[in-house]
C-alpha cells in the first residue's frame, strides 16, 4: 500500500509541470504530447496502472487505455512507419529501437525507407495487413514551442482513441510521433530515447516509476535501453506475454 502511495506521490509531483498539452521533459528538452486532450487529466493510481511501477494514458473519453488490449485485441501486431520527412539518423535510431524490442518479444516491426517489411517478423504467423496496426513517425523543421522550462519541445505523441463497450475503457485507434529536428538536432541519444519512448507508448506505457526504466518522467534514470522490467511491462500491457510464450517468443524472467 505504502509503495504505490509513493508511486502516486509521484505522479501527481510529475503531474505539476504538465504543460496544458504535453507532459514535459525538460532534461532533455522533449516532450510527450496528445493531439487530443492533456495526458495528466488520464493518470490515475488504480485505474490507470498497468503493472507496478508503468502506467497507461487515456482518450478522448477520460478513460484509461484497456490493459492487456490497447488496440482492442490482445497483442496487435504493431508496424512502425515513416513518412518521407523523417531523416536517416533518426530513422537508424528507431530501427535499432524497434529491433531490440522485437528480440525481447515485443510483437512490433519497422518498415523499410520504401514502406516494406516482413510479415514474418511479427506473431503468429499468418499476419496480414488487416490484422496489424501501423503507427507513424513523422518530422518537421519549424521552430517547435517553447515549454514552460524554457527549453524547446523535441518530439510529441498523438494518438486517438475509442470508448469501450465496458465504457470504463478506451482502445487506440491512433499513434503517432512527431520529431522535431530543429530542436533535435543531430543528437543519436536523443533519437533514441523517442524511439524507446515511442515504442512503450505503442504498447500502452505513459510513464514509469521503476528503477531504471526508459520510460521515466524526465528520463531521470538515464536509461538507454528497455529494462527487462521494461519489456515485462511492455509484453503484460499489450497483452503479449502469454501468445508469447506460447509461439516460442523470448519473454525476459520478471
Amino acid at each position: 500500500m505504502m509503495s504505490r502511495l509513493k508511486a502516486f506521490l509521484y505522479l501527481v509531483a510529475v503531474m505539476a509541470v504538465l504543460t496544458s498539452c504535453a507532459l514535459s521533459f525538460p532534461a532533455r528538452s522533449a516532450t510527450r504530447a496528445t493531439s487530443v486532450q492533456p495526458l495528466s487529466s488520464w493518470i490515475r493510481p488504480e485505474g490507470a496502472i498497468g503493472v507496478p511501477g508503468y502506467y497507461t494514458y487515456g482518450g478522448p473519453h477520460r478513460k484509461p487505455i484497456q490493459l492487456g488490449a490497447p488496440f482492442g485485441r490482445p497483442c496487435k501486431p504493431i508496424v512502425v512507419r515513416f513518412e518521407d520527412s523523417v531523416p536517416a539518423a533518426p530513422y537508424q535510431s528507431f530501427v535499432d529501437v524497434v529491433q531490440e524490442a522485437n528480440a525481447a518479444g515485443v510483437n512490433i516491426t519497422i518498415t523499410e525507407r520504401n514502406g516494406a517489411f516482413l510479415f514474418s517478423q511479427l506473431y503468429p504467423p499468418g499476419q496480414r495487413l488487416d490484422t496489424v496496426q501501423i503507427v507513424a513517425v513523422f518530422a518537421d523543421k519549424e521552430t517547435p514551442k517553447r515549454l514552460s522550462s524554457g527549453t524547446l519541445e523535441h518530439f510529441s505523441f498523438g494518438w486517438d482513441a475509442v470508448l469501450a463497450e465496458d465504457g470504463r475503457h478506451e482502445y487506440v485507434t491512433d499513434v503517432n510521433i512527431k520529431l522535431h529536428l530543429s530542436s533535435l538536432g543531430g543528437d543519436a541519444s536523443a533519437f533514441r530515447e523517442a524511439a524507446l519512448g515511442f515504442v512503450g507508448f505503442t504498447q500502452g506505457i505513459a510513464v514509469s516509476t521503476a528503477p531504471g526504466s526508459a520510460f521515466a518522467a524526465e528520463f531521470t534514470t538515464g536509461a538507454d535501453r528497455f529494462s527487462a522490467q521494461d519489456i515485462n511491462a511492455m509484453l503484460t500491457m499489450s497483452g503479449c506475454a502469454a501468445t508469447a510464450q506460447a509461439t516460442g517468443n523470448p519473454v525476459p524472467p520478471d
